[in-house]
């Protein structure tokens, strides 16, 4: 509980201003493929002792989960690549059949002594994805990443892996990475990077040519913690969410917190700042209100698709979950796509798409039991394979 009540503080009262680094972003993304509130009892003990008036979306009311189907429907992608622990060696990635749930292969890096990234693995068109591939060392009690490769991989009519290619300049070096994103094509990668204690950048990389485009945090100005990544209008935009710190004695017209911002002319590089605003959070409403654990934009750029916690005004606790599609220009809901309702509490593993948009894969359920994971299928979760997704971490298509 204490990574949410920090970020509903941080939402209510704003955050110091601080130095963003690549490793706050994965801790971020960390706490929200498992968020598991029991009761929202401490903190609203503790920020009504704060004076801080709590909205009632915040949390959600008691029920059952709702809006789940009992087998895969057809039309999805024949194959999807699953990591998953509860086994050993912990952290194998696989690669299933959607329709029967078999396995067919096993991921490999083809890099000796390396391991596959923490969500390391990127779809393009259905048949072919990206994996990033990592070597570390320990250095006292952490471990530092000495190299970072990204190859790319195709799957025959069978599941199976042909073998694995490095992608021109995908030589990346000592830095650190986590999800990445392609364009339906697979001709740009965009992968978010940083290195010692420098602020995050985002590295589009050109899988043909191998030119790399860096945009960058520059010292001493609003700095940018990109997460989120996903492409828009055939390759031309890459939108991303981001929270904003502004320096201290703010920053003209910097405004600091949670917002979704786009690159125009992703291939070109530069700062970071220079993003267009597409939306701050404040403005969501209705059932894109409570507390974003992730997002994405269409393809088309027209909406934004986010997966929102909260829960009808007056409840005690979460456990709502709503994805919704959003006007990203005003925040205002568009259309619900699913709708669970979790009852006393939520467990929160990840949410994932197929770089069409049309295939979203939700990992999520009540703390306790079962956690449905499926894919949205016309307002409902068609179950994959396992079912319960409490030891599945992430997966993609």
């Amino acid at each position: 509980m204490d990574p949410q009540l920090r970020d509903l503080l941080q939402t209510a009262v704003g955050d110091p201003p601080r130095r963003v680094t690549i490793e706050a972003v994965r801790r971020g993304v960390a706490r929200r493929r498992r968020t598991e509130w029991a009761t929202g009892t401490a903190a609203v003990v503790l920020l009504a002792g704060l004076g801080i008036v709590l909205p009632g979306h915040l949390f959600a009311p008691r029920g059952s989960t709702g809006g789940v189907s009992s087998s895969a429907a057809t039309g999805a992608p024949r194959y999807y690549v699953q990591t998953i622990i509860n086994q050993q060696p912990p952290g194998v990635t696989v690669v299933r059949a959607t329709a029967t749930g078999k396995v067919t292969d096993t991921v490999r890096c083809p890099w000796p002594k390396s391991q596959i990234v923490d969500e390391g693995v990127a779809p393009a068109d259905g048949s072919t994805f990206f994996l990033a591939c990592q070597r570390s060392r320990r250095a006292g009690p952490q471990f530092v990443v000495t190299g970072t490769r990204i190859y790319w991989f195709q799957l025959t009519g069978l599941g199976r892996i042909q073998g694995y290619s490095l992608v021109p300049g995908g030589n990346l070096g000592p830095v650190s990475t986590f999800r990445m994103a392609a364009t339906p094509d697979g001709t740009q990668l965009a992968i978010p990077v940083t290195q010692g204690k420098a602020p995050p950048s985002v590295l589009v990389l050109n899988t043909r040519t191998g030119a790399h485009a860096v945009w960058r945090n520059i010292p001493g100005t609003a700095q940018f913690g990109p997460a989120d990544l996903s492409w828009a209008r055939h390759g031309r935009e890459l939108a991303f969410r981001v929270t904003v710190t502004c320096p201290p004695g703010g920053a003209g017209q910097c405004v600091s917190g949670q917002q979704w911002r786009v690159l125009r002319h992703p291939a070109t590089g530069g700062q970071l700042a220079s993003s267009k605003l597409l939306v701050l959070k404040s403005q969501f409403t209705g059932h894109a209100l409570g507390y974003i654990n992730d997002s994405m934009i269409t393809p088309d750029g027209s909406a934004l698709i986010v997966v929102a916690l909260h829960s009808p005004r007056g409840a005690s606790t979460p456990g709502n979950i709503d994805v919704v599609k959003v006007d990203p220009a005003t925040g205002h809901p568009i259309r619900v796509l699913l709708h669970l309702n979790t009852g006393n509490g939520v467990s929160y593993e990840f949410f994932s798409s197929d770089p069409s948009g049309r295939f979203m894969i939700l990992d999520a359920g009540p703390p306790q039991g079962a956690n449905p994971n499926g894919w949205i299928d016309h307002g409902r979760l068609a179950l994959l394979t396992p079912a319960n997704g409490r030891n599945v971490v992430y997966e993609a298509w």
